[in-house]
């Protein structure tokens, strides 16, 4: 059964109903310019999520031309450095997208791809999570999805939890940081998917459209559940502080040194 969620959370939550996302970020070649030695013939049009999955999953695409339409669709920028650090550090990329793309992995080995020593410079959990999501080939039925946490995600998640789920900042900026080990990862997943049971959904593909939900939109004109989201973090986060015994108690399929 999914863990009770919080009021007056979840009932915002649930009454924002589900907008499914639309093109975001930029297109693929506006995003790569001034990169070196980029693919040839990238995208000129912004994509959907819809578009951008099917390039990562298809093995006769170049890994690094799908990469740069990841990172297109999730706007990461240079405004720290960090895509063009990333890039630079391509050839340690390539060979984590062929490992996802040829799936077998759990969240465990997925995530430690890019965590700890094998951390990508420029390419932090917000941004690795959406590679594992992309990338990774459809679980077998009745298996947890990879998802991707983010500031929005994991925000909604400690929220509607009212517990330390992902490590996050108290501030309003606030982001999935290096702290985060490949437990809080699972256990984000998992969650994602006991909110498809307790909104009484069913069907291939309902874990992304709850991830959607938990997105939602932002910018200047924000769907209900950002600006809910917006609005009540950081003065509405989980009281006290981060307990890895706790969260082994709750996921406890998920080894303790994991947290």
């Amino acid at each position: 059964m999914p863990p009770p969620y919080h009021n007056p959370h979840w009932n915002a939550f649930v009454n924002a109903g589900y907008q499914s996302q639309r093109t975001v970020g930029d297109t693929p070649a506006q995003w790569a310019l001034g990169l070196p030695k980029v693919p040839m013939n990238l995208p000129v049009t912004e994509q959907t999520r819809q578009q951008v999955r099917a390039l990562c999953r298809n093995k006769n695409i170049n890994e690094l031309f799908a990469y740069i339409c990841a990172m297109a669709w999730g706007g990461q920028n240079n405004r720290f450095g960090h895509k063009t650090l990333a890039w630079k550090h391509r050839h340690l990329i390539t060979p984590k997208l062929e490992a996802l793309r040829a799936g077998k992995l759990n969240h465990s080995k997925a995530y430690n791809l890019f965590s700890g020593a094998n951390s990508v410079p420029g390419l932090g959990s917000a941004f690795f999570t959406k590679l594992i999501y992309f990338f990774s080939p459809a679980p077998p039925n009745g298996a947890t999805g990879f998802y991707m946490m983010d500031q929005w995600t994991a925000k909604s998640i400690n929220l509607l939890n009212q517990k330390w789920v992902v490590r996050l900042a108290r501030v309003a900026n606030a982001s999935p940081g290096a702290g985060n080990t490949s437990g809080n990862y699972e256990a984000f997943c998992c969650e994602v998917e006991h909110i498809v049971t307790a909104l009484g959904l069913n069907g291939a593909g309902i874990g992304d459209q709850v991830e959607q939900r938990l997105m939602s939109k932002g910018g200047h004109y924000p769907h209900p559940w950002r600006a809910y989201v917006r609005a009540n973090w950081p003065k509405n986060a989980p009281v006290g502080r981060y307990n890895p015994a706790a969260l082994h108690g709750i996921y406890k399929h998920i080894p303790i040194e994991c947290f």
